[in-house]
């Protein structure tokens, strides 16, 4: 009886080993399920949305596509793949649509200059 009793713990014991090592695996994320999970849980406080806005203007600087325009806090701004982006016009955000990488990728040159400043 004892044998019996001991054998059964023994089991339980390393079924909630094994149960506790499969569960302190971390999960596989992919860097947009990241980003995702991180822009539904960052909702900025209304009122200060303009100031926001007014940054990222600011540290853009310029139209992504046709560069030798200026761009402000009023400017026409749009998302493209989850970054907001500043232009001279509408037309602008259609092209980078159309090939969003070659002008994400000044963004965040323009973004990271900004902050060496």
């Amino acid at each position: 009886m004892m044998r019996g009793l001991s054998k059964f713990f023994g089991l339980v014991v390393a079924v909630v080993f094994v149960g506790i090592s499969l569960a302190d695996e971390p999960k596989k994320e992919s860097p947009e399920q990241r980003r995702e999970r991180l822009r539904i849980a960052v909702k900025p406080d209304a009122k200060y949305l303009d100031k926001i806005r007014a940054n990222f203007a600011k540290a853009q600087g310029h139209c992504l596509v046709m560069t030798d325009n200026e761009v402000s806090e009023k400017s026409k701004h749009g998302i493209v793949e989850g970054h907001a982006v500043f232009v001279c016009c509408p037309p602008c955000i259609k092209k980078m649509a159309a090939a969003p990488e070659k002008f994400l990728a000044k963004l965040d040159d323009l973004y990271e200059a900004s902050l060496k400043k």
